[in-house]
């Protein structure tokens, strides 16, 4: 596919994805890359694609806010993961729902390359039910009025991609006061265990003797909700924990002392530890996978893997 002439913009798009794809891919099966540069290597090549998305399509000229959340926000994409944007426009702005139609067909459009990335905006303010391009007005009173405990903690991964630039200051300082409140509220501490909870009971495909690497307990989700709560809970207070990488929030953490060192080192390794193991596995196929027969084992995953990932997702659960 790669070396074939590519005759539309689309598929000049999937090209190069395809391209970049496989470098990481490569680098992960043969361990000649650390996880975390696989990850940062891979959400560099995302933003690369969506910006060349975003000025063809006409949403650039627009002077739309791209907005990154998740993975992508804080530069630790996985190898098939979906990319969670959010995109907000000035109050004086007309919508153009041609221009984002044609953004995300140039991305997630099937042709015989394949597609680009998978593109999910259904984190926008009000959910899969709401318009898709809010306006800043829309965008403030909705995290204003009916934020929830876990849009604050998506939006500590809040990375922007493109945007008018008094459009985006105002989209930062807003969310930078909806995640970070000075005065801590200890009605939070109960929400972040119902979110706990929550996760815990989400539905997912499981089996007898199986683990979902994902959403299972101790696993990369739980690890990601404990860091970001942390950051929620003292980001008021202290400003070096606004920062969108789960690594960048573990460093500071330990150096503020709000967890202890050890505690600190090894969440920092266990991150990365299921981190590289999922990269494993989506390399393997290019599929969002999760669940590892923990019997069988995973033709991505090296032998004897399930003594290390119960011991590491024990202690992550401990802590």
């Amino acid at each position: 596919l790669i070396s074939r002439k590519p005759a539309t913009a689309a598929d000049a798009l999937r090209i190069e994805r395809h391209r970049s794809w496989l470098q990481a891919a490569n680098a992960t099966a043969l361990d000649s890359m650390p996880a975390k540069d696989v990850c940062l290597f891979w959400s560099d090549a995302a933003d690369r694609l969506l910006l060349e998305a975003w000025k063809q399509s006409g949403c650039e000229a627009r002077g739309y806010a791209l907005l990154a959340l998740g993975k992508l926000g804080s530069r630790e994409l996985n190898l098939s993961s979906d990319v969670d944007l959010v995109i907000v426009r000035s109050d004086t702005s007309e919508a153009d729902p041609k221009a984002l139609r044609t953004f995300q067909s140039l991305l997630t459009e099937q042709t015989e390359f394949g597609f680009c990335l998978r593109v999910d905006l259904t984190l926008r303010p009000g959910g899969f039910s709401s318009t898709a391009l809010p306006t800043l007005s829309e965008f403030e009173h909705h995290y204003g009025y009916h934020g929830e405990m876990w849009e604050r903690l998506a939006y500590v991964r809040m990375r922007v991609l493109a945007g008018e630039s008094t459009l985006v200051a105002a989209i930062e300082t807003f969310t930078k006061k909806f995640s970070f409140r000075r005065h801590l509220d200890f009605t939070l501490l109960d929400e972040l265990k119902g979110l706990r909870t929550k996760i815990r009971q989400e539905k997912f495909e499981s089996r007898a003797d199986a683990f979902h690497l994902k959403l299972g307990e101790g696993g990369i989700r739980e690890l990601e909700l404990f860091v970001h709560a942390i950051q929620v809970i003292h980001g008021g207070r202290h400003t070096t924990l606004r920062t969108s990488s789960t690594t960048d929030a573990l460093t500071k953490i330990r150096e503020l002392g709000l967890l202890p060192r050890t505690d600190c080192d090894f969440l920092l390794e266990a991150y990365w530890y299921l981190r590289t193991l999922e990269n494993k596995m989506h390399a393997f196929e290019d599929q969002q996978s999760y669940l590892i027969d923990m019997a069988a084992g995973h033709p991505a995953l090296p032998p004897g893997f399930q003594v290390e990932l119960r011991e590491t997702c024990a202690r992550v659960k401990t802590i």
